[in-house]
């Protein structure tokens, strides 16, 4: 089933994306309120399922907050898949026999493998009618039958979807800095990100946009995501008296590019939080170390 259940949730993103950029590819259709409104519908749905398969707490007021625009649904629709893919990729077959509870689903609980199945069927069933108002505005809907999708399995392309940079921000600045971090209870993990900037710039742009959406991911669970500077003061203060030194302390392969403090239930979770971010995939490496004491009342870590 799991085989099966991956494949579904990259077609779903392949015919979001399609979708997404056939409606910004018309003014009236992006003008269409009840357009619009269906794809937040399918998106909020979207949200909650994958909520309660990463056994995190689903924010009605911030999921529902989200601005009805292109923009910003693409943007989320896109940390949304990518969230998707990271748990599908550390799953194991058995972790889709797995019980959720929640009073919002009917019976009050089900498998994780049926509710990824209803998640692709949902936003499937309301595909069909945002194609039924493509069409009254002149727009011919994408091709996103499943079994077409199969032959050469393309990836979502998000990019062209985004209608403005600003609306984007504006929703990714939400997501990292006015919406409370989830509550978590797992091991927090210092997160040491290695890489070169020429490994970055040898990536496609498309590339480059889908390894971002990871730190997008993180930073909507509450994470610090930070980029650094390659300039380096190193500082030794042996005899009491500082040295200052502008080489790194250790000499790496890579240069450090970033870090981060994370959350996980484990490390197997960590490891596959980190494991699609640009340092990880672009020729570089991220070391995970478990936190063994930090100051909570700091803000910069929340």
């Amino acid at each position: 089933m799991l085989t099966l259940l991956r494949d579904m949730i990259a077609h779903k993103g392949h015919a979001t994306a399609a979708v997404l950029a056939a409606v910004g590819g018309s003014e009236a259709a992006s003008a269409d309120g009840e357009l619009v409104e269906l794809l937040h519908h399918i998106l909020i749905a979207n949200r909650f399922w994958i909520c309660a398969v990463r056994r995190v707490p689903f924010n009605t007021a911030h999921e529902m907050s989200l601005p009805r625009a292109l923009g910003p649904l693409a943007k989320a629709f896109q940390a949304t898949q990518s969230e998707e893919d990271t748990w599908l990729t550390a799953a194991a077959e058995g972790d889709c026999a797995a019980t959720l509870t929640d009073p919002l689903i009917p019976g009050g609980q089900c498998a994780v493998g049926d509710a990824l199945t209803q998640v692709c069927m949902h936003s499937h069933a309301h595909r069909a009618q945002i194609a039924t108002l493509l069409r009254r505005h002149g727009v011919v809907p994408p091709q996103t039958d499943f079994i077409f999708w199969l032959a050469e399995r393309p990836r979502p392309t998000w990019t062209h979807v985004i209608d403005t940079e600003d609306a984007a921000d504006h929703h990714v600045e939400s997501m990292s800095s006015d919406a409370p971090p989830v509550a978590l209870t797992g091991v927090k993990y210092l997160c040491l990100a290695y890489g070169a900037e020429q490994d970055w710039l040898a990536l496609s742009k498309q590339e480059q946009d889908d390894l971002l959406a990871q730190d997008e991911v993180l930073r909507s669970r509450g994470s610090l995501v930070a980029a650094v500077a390659p300039s380096v003061t190193t500082v030794r203060a042996w005899d009491g008296t500082p040295a200052l030194s502008n080489e790194p302390f250790a000499h790496l392969r890579a240069p450090l590019a970033g870090f981060g403090v994370i959350e996980a239930a484990d490390l197997a979770e960590a490891i596959a939080l980190v494991a699609n971010t640009p340092c990880a995939r672009a020729g570089g490496a991220v070391e995970l170390r478990p936190i063994a004491a930090i100051n909570h009342h700091a803000s910069v870590v929340r």
